[in-house]
């Protein structure tokens, strides 16, 4: 069983924590059948946290979890905070695989994701 967990860093302004929740939504609608679970997670000042949804995950049974940093640089959470958070998991689960992908900000579809944001913006200059 597979699941897909979005880490976002969490806000203090609660439209934050709904912009997330409504991209997990969509993420869930486009995964469906490949998945067995989307979710979100936060960083800080939200719930539920990482270490939650993962531990949800295992009671579950799934057995392989993809991570994905919803953070545009590496910084301490990509750096430090995820990798020990995760390395806690897999040396108390070694029977689920844990990967942690590349932030999304090192995607090599950001600069054109920008560009196409771009263009939408490109009416009001």
């Amino acid at each position: 069983m597979k699941a897909v967990l979005l880490i976002a860093h969490g806000s203090r302004i609660k439209e934050g924590k709904q912009e997330i929740l409504a991209l997990t939504e969509k993420l869930r609608e486009i995964l469906s059948g490949r998945y067995e679970r989307v979710s979100s997670a936060f960083l800080e000042r939200e719930t539920p946290s990482v270490p939650t949804v993962i531990q949800d995950y295992i009671n579950a049974g799934i057995t392989h979890i993809l991570i994905i940093p919803y953070l545009l640089a590496t910084g301490t959470h990509v750096a430090y905070d995820i990798p020990e958070m995760v390395e806690a998991f897999r040396k108390q689960h070694p029977e689920v695989g844990i990967h942690v992908a590349p932030h999304i900000g090192a995607s090599k579809k950001m600069a054109g994701l920008i560009c196409g944001h771009l263009e939408e913006l490109e009416r009001f200059l």
